[in-house]
């Protein structure tokens, strides 16, 4: 199973006054991407990243190109269909009342569930899994509105894979939150790459581009620059051309995995030059 941007670019029908023109936000995108992949997009505020997604969830019809899912044409699938091979999980939900978890992750089942029956018992076991999968078993019965940010987040993934679909496009999903939970929502995304989940993730981290990456899809001024394995992709040259600040990339052990790549700023103090600031970076 696949899904597959095609010379993909995505924008507004808004007028430009000089020309007449819909307005591109970005342009002749093409990737793809596999079961048990995570492909990172990358790339400054206003990059266009946030219109990708729009786009490839069918919120917006692209301006040029194609999205294939599994080699059906997403133009042409009904919502109810797309839902169940794509899901999405936001930034943050606003849910204006008091619903327990175990309702929000249940309404994940909304795109199986006969509006006049309601949910089966096989909708309800199916929500208690995913739950249990992501380890917030123990939440069901919490009003959703008060829990922790991470503990929202967790909820957002569960509510996502009750729709049991095989992709996932995750909204930089550690956004806001502390470093504790920021781990626990990156080690549950590699628990779900392991799982068979196609995950497409934004994010502004490089370290997180390295650490979880299968791929990294770089944009920016609306176009996309460069793609392929993070680790060759995410460089010092890189980070200087797209958000014009000076970094060193370095290989770390951690003593239970392979080498890991960072990301290490090289922070401007007005005492020092650049140069004696790359020498102690090194």
């Amino acid at each position: 199973m696949t899904l597959e941007c095609v010379n993909l670019s995505c924008g507004y029908g808004r007028t430009n006054s000089k020309n007449g023109r819909k307005q591109i936000v970005v342009q002749d995108v093409s990737f793809s991407l596999d079961e048990g992949e995570v492909v990172c997009l990358f790339g400054p505020n206003g990059a266009g990243k946030t219109t990708f997604f729009r786009t490839l969830l069918g919120f917006i019809k692209p301006l040029d190109g194609k999205v294939f899912i599994d080699g059906t044409d997403v133009a042409q699938m009904k919502p109810s269909k797309l839902a169940t091979r794509i899901a999405y999980v936001p930034q943050f939900a606003n849910v204006p009342f008091p619903f327990s978890v175990e309702e929000v992750v249940l309404m994940g089942r909304g795109v199986h569930v006969n509006s006049m029956l309601g949910p089966s018992p096989l909708d309800c076991e199916k929500a208690q899994e995913c739950m249990a999968s992501l380890g917030i078993s123990h939440l069901a019965k919490k009003v959703y509105s008060r829990l922790s940010g991470g503990e929202r987040q967790m909820v957002l993934i569960a509510r996502a894979l009750t729709q049991d679909a095989r992709y996932l496009v995750l909204d930089e999903p550690t956004s806001n939150l502390d470093f504790g939970n920021r781990i626990r929502i990156l080690e549950r995304i590699l628990e779900l790459k392991e799982r068979g989940i196609g995950i497409i993730m934004t994010t502004h981290s490089p370290d997180q581009v390295l650490q979880l990456g299968t791929r990294v899809v770089v944009f920016n001024r609306g176009a996309m620059t460069r793609t392929g394995c993070p680790q060759t992709v995410v460089t010092s040259s890189l980070m200087r051309n797209v958000y014009g600040v000076d970094v060193v990339v370095k290989e770390m052990h951690n003593n239970i995995d392979s080498p890991v790549s960072v990301c290490v700023p090289c922070l401007r103090h007005p005492s020092q030059n650049m140069s004696s600031i790359k020498e102690k970076a090194v």
